[in-house]
């Protein structure tokens, strides 16, 4: 009697230990009322007339794919990278946590998580981000919560549609598009299995930043997939060998376009509200000619430049002396980490030559041909810190030319007159320096704004 006593009361006690927290828990949950009928937000894009995406407006950039449009293949590599056992557990997988710790241990590293794709797809879906214990207890019971109202491919769909993939891309939609301007359906195995690689970290991985590391990623997700019997151990190796054809994104279209685009975005607010901009995903067609809006803010940045080299060299940033040299050049080296063409950069000169002036950008150095230097009295010397745009890159230096911001600014407004579709449209020199529309917001006397041709 005495015995059963103790059982009870032990029982009981255990009950306690599991049970109140348990319940806690439970009924500190969010509600799983609204997750059959997501309604994420989307992607709403800007079209020109000559049928070029010129802009996009979006809280999280993610462009819904049909579950009906998601390849098998694609499904199975995000299973085989992120969680095995995804047919087989209830939202929990106590086997996937423990291969997950005797891999870490293995490698010395965590390579590999031990979240299921559901405690996943409830992390970014309805709970916050802290590492806290009880964040993780609420994870396991909601994950087991979707596993009981949702089917497997119901939970992948939103899941494979919610996955952040880096560089603001939400889901394989909007991440397809963006790192192979491509749909889901159209990419190859090598691509596939890039972009399943990706959720462990998405930044770290990307192919933009470190295509070696992506590569690797790659490797990782084909040998997996041929583990799980997805796919044949020569059709991974072909897809490794498969060049991938990563897609250039347009910068150049889309600073051209700036001022035009935020009046867009201005009038869409103003129309149709933020909600229906940024989260319902519209599609907007302007009447913009992309060809010619490069064309009229390449020929007003050239005019204003030229317009700043007439007015005269206004001197360089600043002049540091032979002490300082070393610790500047050291400092450039962190501020200056990646040079590319068409871009501007702080620099000192290093050497003054007969034809040529040398200057440091921190790692890489460059040169200013002394004929382009003609505008300048007094010319340049060793220490001026000046900025320099980068015209071109040789084997063993990048050519420049001397840049000074101009402080002039202008406008171009080109409307075509039999329909009033307004063409181009550049407010000012530029955008990042002053969003002020001086197209459409700068007032002038009439005899001055209008130029009859």
């Amino acid at each position: 009697m005495m015995r059963k006593k103790g059982l009870v009361i032990f029982m009981g006690f255990l009950f306690g230990i599991i049970g109140i927290p348990l319940f806690y828990f439970t009924y500190s949950l969010p509600p799983l009322k609204d997750i059959n009928s997501w309604k994420p937000p989307v992607i709403t894009r800007i079209i020109s007339d000559d049928g070029k995406v010129v802009g996009e407006l979006y809280l999280q950039r993610r462009i819904l794919v049909p579950n009906e449009n998601i390849p098998r293949l694609l499904k199975q590599a995000f299973v085989a990278a992120e969680d095995a056992d995804f047919y087989r557990h209830k939202g929990i997988s106590l086997v996937g946590i423990a291969r997950a710790i005797l891999k870490n241990i293995k490698a010395g590293k965590v390579v590999q998580g031990g979240s299921t794709i559901t405690q996943q797809l409830v992390r970014s879906l309805i709970l916050d981000r802290e590492r806290t214990v009880s964040r993780k207890i609420k994870e396991m019971i909601l994950a087991w919560r979707i596993e009981q109202q949702l089917t497997k491919d119901e939970i992948l769909y939103l899941y494979l549609n919610q996955i952040y993939l880096g560089h603001g891309n939400y889901g394989i939609g909007a991440a397809s598009d963006y790192y192979f301007g491509k749909s889901p359906d159209q990419l190859n195995l090598a691509e596939i299995a890039l972009l399943a690689g990706l959720p462990r970290a998405p930044e770290i991985y990307s192919p933009y930043r470190n295509f070696e590391l992506a590569k690797r990623r790659q490797l990782y997700v084909l040998n997996r997939m041929v583990e799980e019997g997805y796919i044949s151990e020569n059709e991974a190796r072909i897809a490794y060998a498969t060049p991938l054809r990563l897609r250039s994104h347009d910068r150049e279209l889309q600073e051209a376009s700036a001022y035009y685009l935020d009046y867009v975005r201005q009038y869409l607010l103003n129309r149709y509200g933020e909600k229906a901009v940024y989260e319902e995903g519209l599609t907007v067609f302007i009447s913009m000619d992309s060809r010619l809006q490069k064309a009229a803010f390449t020929s007003l940045r050239e005019g204003i430049l030229n317009i700043s080299k007439r007015q005269g060299y206004k001197g360089p940033e600043r002049v540091i002396s032979e002490k300082e040299m070393r610790d500047f050049c050291k400092a450039l080296e962190d501020e200056n980490k990646r040079i590319e063409v068409g871009k501007v950069y702080l620099g000192v000169v290093l050497n003054v030559e007969k034809e040529k002036v040398w200057v440091s950008m921190g790692k890489e150095k460059g040169f200013l041909e002394s004929k382009d230097l003609t505008w300048l009295k007094g010319g340049l010397k060793r220490g001026y810190v000046i900025r320099v745009k980068v015209k071109e890159k040789l084997e063993d230096a990048f050519k420049l030319e001397l840049y000074q911001e101009p402080e002039v600014e202008g406008a171009i407004f080109a409307m075509e007159l039999p329909t009033g579709y307004v063409r181009a449209m550049v407010g000012g020199y530029d955008f990042h320096r002053s969003q002020f529309n001086r197209a459409l917001q700068a007032k002038r006397q009439p005899g001055s704004a209008f130029k009859p041709v």
